[in-house]
């Protein structure tokens, strides 16, 4: 990552994988109390999404394959859908 995470970045990711806007997280008790304005919450998830996003997928991918090797993974689909 380009810069330390803040010490809320759990709440922060939380707040985005919710579906929560940037206003809204930046406006999380835990975002406040770091004095972390909306630049510093969205520069923070465009980081961590470049950096560890990426990578998460790939070990998903990685582990999906190695326990069912004979079904292929779709970018796309649904876990238990066709």
């Amino acid at each position: 990552m380009k810069h330390a995470p803040p010490a809320c970045a759990e709440e922060i990711l939380h707040g985005w994988l919710e579906g929560m806007r940037i206003d809204a997280i930046a406006n999380l008790p835990a975002a406040k109390e770091s004095a972390l304005a909306r630049s510093d919450v969205t520069a923070f998830i465009d980081d961590f999404c470049g950096v560890y996003l990426p990578w998460a997928l790939n070990a998903v991918r990685g582990y999906v394959g190695a326990i069912s090797p004979n079904t292929p993974l779709r970018v796309g689909s649904a876990v238990g859908r066709p």
